[in-house]
């Protein structure tokens, strides 16, 4: 939410912007949205975003982050290119 407003709805579709002020280069529409630890990703989902396995999205994610920490709670959207 962003203040009263709901920034994102399942089934809603959404731009998808390279940058944050830059022009849309497709569009998205979200199917899901689900809260889960980030040590319960599957290997499917490691895949579904483009690594590997799950090896490499945690080697990444320490990269990025840090650490890997499996209880950390992370926001999984699930969605589908439509343009």
């Amino acid at each position: 939410r962003q203040g009263n407003r709901v920034k994102w709805r399942t089934g809603g579709r959404y731009a998808v912007q390279p940058g944050r002020t830059q022009k849309g280069v497709g569009r998205i529409q979200l199917l899901d949205i689900r809260y889960q630890h980030l040590g319960n990703i599957t290997e499917e989902e490691a895949r579904a975003e483009g690594f590997s396995g799950l090896a490499e999205f945690s080697r990444a994610w320490i990269k990025i982050h840090g650490r890997f920490d499996s209880e950390q709670p992370v926001w999984v959207l699930e969605f589908r290119l439509v343009e």
